[in-house]
């Protein structure tokens, strides 16, 4: 684009010309973007974006369920991850599930593996309506190293029941009660399966204790969140 001289009274854009104070090229004026040659967008990028603006809904859903149990274990990659799941969905002309959805931590700059390596096991009987649900984990070798006076673990499983077609969830948090380092029972619950409810998302959630509380002053490090489990009802 053509550039002109500098000497013009004013600094920023006006009047459709833009005042530049560039390394490169040195004090110059040039015309506003976009307004000598507007920028055209081909069709495979429209696409793209429909996509993702429609991709928000199912996405914001599931975020904004989680959000009041990461209060403190924040930051993270999830929106991102779960608008990716559902684009890709819409993509590829498929309604919007859980199903395919791949084990995730919730931040994936603290992953669970740092800490231990949780495992589930789930049994669903669609005739009483009822998830039997048992969770375990083994600690890394990394914590175990570095675990200082931590004792414990309280953990939270946070069952989510989605309804994508009306935009709608139901979020059942079950606190489990505190587990020493040294227990190696599972945790083991029922759980009664909303009526209507087609699909779920088990998520998992550790605050390392020490005497019985919850750590308060180690911010994301002592603390795990991922995504255990999804799938169909019946």
């Amino acid at each position: 684009m053509a550039k002109l001289g500098t000497d013009i009274p004013f600094s920023g854009t006006y009047k459709g010309v833009t005042k530049v104070n560039s390394h490169s090229y040195g004090a110059h004026v040039r015309a506003a973007r976009g307004s000598v040659t507007k920028a055209e967008v081909n069709d495979a990028m429209k696409e793209h974006g429909k996509r993702l603006v429609a991709s928000n809904v199912p996405a914001k859903l599931i975020h904004d369920a989680l959000q009041p149990f990461r209060t403190n274990f924040t930051g993270g990659l999830l929106w991102q991850y779960l608008v990716k799941h559902f684009a890709g969905q819409k993509k590829n002309g498929e309604a919007y599930s859980v199903d395919k959805m791949d084990i995730a931590d919730i931040n994936k700059s603290y992953p669970t593996r740092r800490l231990m390596y949780p495992f589930v096991e789930l049994n669903i009987d669609t005739l009483s309506s009822t998830m039997q649900i048992s969770i375990n984990y083994t600690f890394s070798t990394r914590f175990l190293g570095r675990k200082r006076d931590i004792d414990g673990f309280q953990n939270t499983v946070i069952i989510l029941f989605p309804d994508f077609i009306n935009n709608t969830i139901i979020t059942i948090p079950v606190p489990m009660p505190i587990k020493a380092l040294a227990d190696v029972s599972p945790h083991v619950f029922m759980q009664k399966i909303p009526p209507g409810a087609s699909s779920y998302i088990l998520c998992f959630k550790a605050e390392a204790c020490v005497k019985g509380q919850v750590t308060t002053d180690s911010c994301n490090v002592d603390k795990a969140m991922r995504i255990l489990k999804s799938g169909k009802i019946g």
